[in-house]
């Protein structure tokens, strides 16, 4: 394996990391260098945020020149008001901007917090990374064993490859969609707070958010096998186009057909809305848009709406269109949206 000492640009490393590009190799080399110093930690995380401030909201209207542009008047402009990190050589070149033009990618709308651990064994293997999205942000990152995994808002994933017991685990708490990398003899499980995905190489997508009564997994490719908490030796095999749902109030799982592909549209900005209750539409609302909704009357929240919306919609729009048929009214308070089935807001 090259040494760090070997790679000319660390900010290549890491935008290759933003854009979900960085082999295993480099990703190692990576977060070795991150792993040297709390001032480069410090930087890693300082340049995510400098990139994701320039980076444009939508793919179809990015101008690379434009965003290289700003991206160096904000590495100047944070120089100026910040004191010097110590590191490596970096050099600023458009090839970082091109790599992020043509790669299929989701554009971050926040900073995304990404640590390193270490297993008491102290095996290089034995780590493991825990990264967190935040409200309003979306992410796509590689893990060390090529597989890829899309983060929605507000998720969290924990992940380690324990070479002693020949497992790969995830601690999943938000939704995201796998590609997962087959590794013979070595499974990847997902786990979540009332259920645990097995697979050995497939596609598949899980909603699981703690605040959330249910869970959902759904299956594009391959083959998973599903336990749950309350009842370990039970298995629950899905094929692709099934969706398992799991109530945590009942510990019961319902299974059906689906079109497995609409599971992962929110990865491309889309969010459809198929017979949901207010109270869910609203928590996922304030993931997606970081805001605050409050639904002053307990009895909207089994109201069930329909609706397919996009990422150039804003929060507005959507409330504009949900209330548009319905005994409802909104009123927007800076970050916090008022719904009531009244006509007055107190």
């Amino acid at each position: 394996m090259k040494k760090i000492d070997e790679i000319n640009d660390i900010d290549e490393l890491i935008i290759d990391y933003i854009t979900g590009r960085l082999t295993p190799e480099k990703f190692n080399l990576l977060n070795s260098w991150i792993a040297e110093s709390k001032e480069n930690s410090l930087y890693f995380r300082k340049l995510q945020e400098i990139w994701y401030a320039t980076a444009p909201q939508t793919e179809d209207v990015f101008d690379k020149d434009l965003a290289y542009n700003r991206f160096l008047y904000r590495v100047k402009e944070s120089s100026h008001s910040e004191p010097a990190i110590p590191r490596k050589k970096i050099f600023f070149n458009k090839r970082l901007i091109q790599i992020a033009a043509s790669a299929a990618i989701i554009i971050v709308l926040g900073s995304i917090s990404f640590l390193r651990f270490f297993s008491p064994t102290g095996s290089s293997k034995d780590e493991f990374y825990s990264i967190t999205v935040p409200y309003g942000a979306k992410s796509q990152v590689t893990l060390s064993d090529s597989t890829k995994v899309w983060l929605n808002s507000g998720t969290t994933i924990k992940y380690s490859y324990i070479v002693k017991d020949k497992v790969r685990k995830l601690v999943l708490n938000g939704e995201a969609y796998f590609e997962v990398a087959k590794m013979k003899g070595v499974p990847f499980i997902v786990e979540t707070d009332r259920l645990d995905v097995k697979v050995l190489g497939t596609k598949f997508n899980v909603v699981s958010y703690s605040e959330d009564e249910k869970i959902n997994v759904t299956l594009l490719e391959g083959s998973i096998a599903l336990k749950m908490d309350n009842d370990k030796n039970k298995e629950i095999r899905l094929v692709p186009n099934k969706s398992a749902t799991f109530y945590k109030s009942t510990n019961i799982v319902e299974v059906k057909d689906v079109d497995a592909s609409t599971s992962t549209q929110w990865s491309q900005g889309i969010l459809i809305f198929d017979d949901e209750k207010l109270e869910q539409i609203a928590h996922r609302l304030e993931r997606e848009y970081n805001v605050k909704i409050d639904l002053s009357n307990a009895l909207l929240n089994d109201s069930r709406f329909y609706g397919v919306f996009n990422k150039s919609q804003s929060i507005k729009d959507i409330f504009d269109i949900i209330t548009l048929n319905n005994k409802l009214r909104y009123k927007m308070m800076g970050d916090t949206i008022k719904v009531s089935s009244t006509e007055k807001f107190n």
